[in-house]
């Protein structure tokens, strides 16, 4: 009975530490293979993400009213925020995205660099961290709009771009309603959450 005890609590330990060594393996694997990437996720998972994958680059998109939410985020060097409401035309208490937002989106995705990780978030990850992503993407690669919006589709499929936010990107980009049309085109989204979406720019910016 001693003999048979011991056997199986040595067992038990081996499958232990082949249960941790696969975890450790696979978790280091993951942070290697996600960077550098942009991450599209959303607010009270974006400090973890940006963590995992050693993300000192941030654009935070929130609701003005919410800005005590991001405590401690810099709005200048390698973090942006940028607050407005989730709105496509104006409404009481409510702020539009406006022109100098947008335009400091596209001056920040042209000289953050697309060799560091990036994170994107906005509250729920739907709606305006997509468009300001959408917007990242178009200005590095221009004239690829449909692409662009279709690899965000696959990879979030939760996605809904602000169609307020798009249109002033695709204005001040220069898209010629390419970028509009792209995200006009996306399917119906599916509700709620699907999970962080990781998007390989570099693999992005090399294909034909």
């Amino acid at each position: 009975m001693t003999k048979m005890l011991v056997k199986t609590r040595l067992m038990a330990c081996k499958r232990v530490s082949m249960f941790t060594s696969y975890f450790t393996d696979t978790y280091t694997s993951r942070r290697h293979m996600i960077v550098p990437m942009i991450a599209l996720t959303r607010a009270w998972d974006a400090d973890r993400v940006a963590e995992e994958i050693g993300a000192a680059h941030r654009v935070i998109l929130s609701d003005p009213r919410c800005d005590a939410l991001f405590a401690g985020i810099r709005q200048e060097g390698d973090h942006l925020h940028l607050a407005f409401h989730d709105v496509v035309e104006p409404a009481p208490d409510r702020v539009l995205a406006n022109e100098e937002q947008v335009l400091t989106l596209i001056d920040f995705a042209r000289t953050w660099g697309i060799e560091r990780p990036l994170v994107v978030n906005c509250y729920g990850g739907r709606s305006r961290s997509p468009a300001a992503l959408s917007i990242i993407l178009a200005s590095l690669n221009p004239g690829r709009e449909h692409e662009i919006i279709e690899m965000i589709t696959t990879k979030a499929p939760h996605a809904a771009p602000n169609r307020h936010v798009i249109s002033l990107g695709d204005r001040l980009l220069g898209c010629r309603g390419a970028l509009i049309a792209a995200v006009e085109a996306m399917p119906i989204p599916v509700r709620g959450f699907t999970g962080t979406a990781f998007f390989d720019v570099k693999r992005l910016a090399k294909a034909v």
